[in-house]
């Protein structure tokens, strides 16, 4: 992993290693099964770990060509601005498609998630 000592990576492996839970609800309690994947929740090296998980994303927007970003924990916003609403479509397009890039292989099989834009907002500033 990029930057992050061994001993740090080796530590998270162990840690994560074996993991079993099971649900319950109302009457019913499930086998123990295994967890594969994800981090336990309220776990206070989570945060740190997902910047660690995330963190090619910050690569991702070129702030020379419009493009930008604010990263926090899991969630993401990328932003670009442009002259047209084409000009700047064509920078989202390319934000989407080099994070999906990113993704894929690391996303949980149980986990939503899609590359999609859910609004744009168009603004407009005239120079006086």
């Amino acid at each position: 992993m990029r930057g992050v000592p061994v001993e740090t990576t080796d530590g998270l492996q162990r840690q994560y290693a074996g993991r079993k839970t099971h649900i319950t609800f109302a009457d019913f309690m499930s086998e123990p099964f295994k967890v594969d994947n994800g981090l336990d929740q309220g776990n206070p090296f989570s945060g740190f770990a997902y910047l660690i998980y995330n963190s090619g994303l910050a690569g991702v927007p070129v702030v020379e060509k419009g493009e930008n970003g604010v990263m926090f924990v899991d969630d993401n916003t990328l932003i670009a601005t442009g002259y047209t609403f084409k000009a700047t479509h064509k920078k989202i397009s390319r934000i989407i498609t080099v994070r999906a890039a990113l993704m894929i292989g690391r996303v949980s099989t149980v986990h939503v998630w899609d590359t999609e834009v859910p609004a744009f907002r168009c603004y407009t500033r005239m120079r006086a």
